[in-house]
Formats: C-alpha cells, sequence, structure tokens
C-alpha cells in the first residue's frame, strides 16, 4: 500500500464518520521508505488534537495534550481495521470530553 493512498483513505473516512466534528487535517509525515509510515493529525469536536500514526504494519492513536502523546489504541493494519477506526477514536476522544461540552455543540 503506497502511503499517499493510505493517508488519503484514513482522512476520507475520519472526514465522512465525524462531518463537521472534524478539521485541521494535517499530514506530518508520509513515506514509503525505508518502510511505509504515514501520521495524520487532525483536531476532533473542536476540543481534542489526535494523532493517527501508520508505521510497520500497525496503527497508532494518541491524543496530543499540553505537548505530550498519550496513546490509546494499538492494532494491526488491515482493510477492517482501518474501516473500524472513526468509531474507536470517536469513542475514544468522546471519553476524554465534558458530556456539557458536548451536547451544548450539539454533538
Amino acid at each position: 500500500m503506497k502511503s499517499e493512498y493510505l493517508e488519503g483513505i484514513v482522512v476520507d473516512k475520519i472526514n465522512l464518520h465525524f462531518k463537521n466534528a472534524v478539521g485541521g487535517f494535517i499530514v506530518k509525515e508520509s513515506t514509503d521508505s525505508p518502510h511505509l509510515m504515514v501520521t495524520v493529525e487532525m483536531i476532533l469536536f473542536n476540543y481534542q488534537i489526535v494523532r493517527v500514526m501508520v508505521e510497520r504494519g500497525k496503527i497508532y492513536c494518541s491524543v496530543i495534550q499540553y505537548g505530550y502523546q498519550m496513546k490509546f489504541c494499538e492494532m494491526d493494519l488491515s482493510d477492517e481495521n482501518i474501516n473500524k477506526l472513526p468509531f474507536i477514536l470517536d469513542r475514544e476522544v468522546r471519553l476524554r470530553i465534558p458530556d456539557k461540552y458536548l451536547k451544548q455543540k450539539g454533538w
């Protein structure tokens, strides 16, 4: 799988799932050599910065807070897991955001 193709799939699936609750996509890293590596950061619910990193056949998801990366998900790179990625991000990020905020914003 090529890095440009993978970053497009990740961004499209997340964008399709979250719609207006996601923004600020930044592709931090995208390379095929020496191995496939893609790093995409985004802002979810206008509240939390999230990093999705694919490296050496694994997908890692982290929250970036106060300059620190806190990993909350690790799974093998597969079509099935890429399809589940937006749902996992949604569940994990909502746990870290006050319900009052989500309700007021309509999310």
